[in-house]
C-alpha cells in the first residue's frame, strides 16, 4: 500500500576552484594565490578541480601547465580583452564564486570551463556588456570558440533573456555557449570568451 521512500540524493562533493594572479597586490583578495607561491608540489597538494590563472609569462605558463597535467587539475589561463588585468580578475573571481556557490540555476560547472579552454587558443575576460558586444561584432565568427556568460541576479529575467539572445546571435551555430546567474556577482555582466588565433 505504501511505497518505500527513495533515498535522498547524496550531497554533491564541494568544488574546489583556485585563483592565481600575477597582478601586484591581488594576493590580498579572497581566494587568490600569488604566482610566486605556485609550485608543482603546492598544486599537487591543493586538491583543486580547476585553477584559473592570469598575468603569467610563457615560462610560468609552461611550468603551471605541466604541474596541472601531472595531478589532473583543469587549467585555464585568462587574459583581459583590453590588457587590464583587473578585468581578468573580476571574471575569475566571479566564476570561482559561482562554481563554489551551489546555487540555482546550477547549470554551470567546471566541465564548461574545461570545454571552452580545450577548444580555444585564448580565453578573454569581459566585465562590461558593451565591450563584449563590440568584440564579438568586430571578430569573425569562425574565431569564436564559445562564451561563458554570467549575469548578476539583479538584472531581471527579461534582460537576462535579451542578453542571451544577443550573444547567441553573434556566435556561429557550432560555438559553445552557456549562461547562468550568480546572485553575489560583483558585476552586472561577466563573460569568458574563447577565441582561435587567425
Amino acid at each position: 500500500m505504501f511505497e518505500a521512500m527513495a533515498e535522498s540524493e547524496p550531497e554533491p562533493e564541494p568544488v574546489s576552484v583556485g585563483l592565481a594572479c600575477a597582478y601586484p597586490g591581488r594576493n590580498r583578495l579572497g581566494g587568490a594565490v600569488p604566482l610566486q607561491q605556485l609550485s608543482a608540489q603546492s598544486i599537487a597538494e591543493s586538491g583543486l578541480d580547476l585553477l584559473l590563472v592570469c598575468g603569467v609569462t610563457p615560462k610560468q605558463a609552461e611550468a603551471i601547465t605541466k604541474a596541472c597535467e601531472n595531478c589532473g587539475c583543469i587549467l585555464a589561463f585568462v587574459d583581459s580583452h583590453c590588457g587590464d588585468e583587473s578585468v581578468a580578475w573580476n571574471v575569475m573571481a566571479n566564476l570561482k564564486g559561482k562554481l563554489e556557490a551551489h546555487e540555482m540555476p546550477a547549470n554551470l560547472g567546471v566541465a564548461d570551463v574545461r570545454a571552452l579552454a580545450n577548444s580555444a587558443d585564448a580565453l578573454l575576460a569581459f566585465d562590461c556588456d558593451a565591450s563584449l558586444f563590440d568584440f564579438l561584432r568586430a571578430t569573425p565568427q569562425n574565431r569564436h570558440c564559445g562564451v561563458i556568460y554570467l549575469a548578476s541576479g539583479t538584472i531581471g529575467l527579461a534582460r537576462y533573456g535579451e542578453m542571451n539572445r544577443a550573444i547567441a546571435g553573434l556566435l556561429s551555430p557550432s560555438a559553445y555557449f552557456v549562461s547562468s546567474v550568480y546572485s553575489a556577482s560583483t558585476r552586472e555582466y561577466i563573460a569568458l570568451v574563447g577565441v582561435r588565433y587567425p
